[in-house]
């Protein structure tokens, strides 16, 4: 995993206006392009710290979201650790889908290095809230 690229999406999805923030899809609109001029995930939006997104992209012109984000990152993709932070399954979930709990997902991989005990990719609110609370309290900020 890289901290410094963890640290520093941390520090960027802090500017990012929570209207323009949806774990739903990487962007809804333009995926060619180095900065997010859409809605867009966490992936979405911080391709703008990379200063050549465009260098892994696939068969198209379209950035490879997900390609591009396990090398940045470097995290792979179908693990735990991914899923707790960038699944579009906590779309589904009011709380756990606003931009603060997937800074606050963010923070706490960058300091404990991992999920939290005990979380198995439930994504349910309740019991995120609950490990994230159980782990580094309310006042994980």
């Amino acid at each position: 995993m890289n901290k410094t690229n963890i640290y520093n999406a941390i520090q960027y999805m802090k500017t990012v206006d929570p209207k323009w923030f949806d774990m739903a899809s990487y962007r809804d609109g333009e995926e060619t392009t180095h900065q997010c001029k859409s809605v867009g995930c966490i992936i979405g939006h911080c391709t703008i710290l990379d200063p050549n997104p465009l260098s892994v992209h696939g068969y198209s012109d379209d950035i490879d979201f997900s390609t591009w984000a396990s090398e940045f990152f470097d995290l792979n993709v179908c693990t735990a650790l991914w899923d707790f932070i960038f699944s579009s399954y906590w779309a589904e979930y009011s709380k756990s889908k606003s931009l603060k709990q997937a800074i606050r997902r963010l923070k706490y991989v960058y300091k404990h290095g991992n999920v939290p005990e005990g979380w198995n990719g439930d994504f349910e609110k309740t019991t995120l809230l609950y490990y994230l609370n159980k782990q580094v309290g309310n006042n994980f900020n």
